[in-house]
């Protein structure tokens, strides 16, 4: 079922699309029809991309001409390692709604002590 805009709790964008599902309902997705690509799929931190890669950036440091002057691990996932700073609002409301005697502490700024409040008072 979707909520309409008029139903949805003020601390979740315009844009944030809610589904409800009944307790009666079955779950759309289980091991039982999941494409089986998805469940073999394996996260490899040292895969043959990842070898490939460290193999041009040292092509690279020794003066080898490439058409860029770079390689960037972005299969990592680790966004600070790409320049992105930090999602600190997220992480500070997150934080306080988990624990929420931070919201007594001067560590967190008001507006994220706000939004934990309304994601609180929206699970009582």
């Amino acid at each position: 079922m979707w909520q309409t805009k008029a139903s949805r709790p003020q601390f979740l964008p315009s844009w944030c699309i809610v589904i409800i599902r009944k307790k009666s309902q079955k779950c759309s997705l289980d091991m039982d029809n999941l494409n089986p690509k998805i469940i073999k799929l394996q996260y490899a931190v040292r895969g043959p991309l990842v070898i490939r890669a460290g193999a041009i950036a040292k092509e690279l440091a020794s003066g080898t001409s490439k058409p860029f002057k770079q390689v960037i691990l972005a299969n990592l996932g680790d966004a600070q390692a790409m320049r992105q700073p930090p999602l600190t609002f997220i992480r500070q409301v997150v934080a306080c709604a988990s624990y929420p005697k931070l919201l007594e502490s001067n560590l967190m700024p008001e507006d994220v002590k706000q939004r934990a409040k309304d994601i609180i008072k929206s699970c009582a």
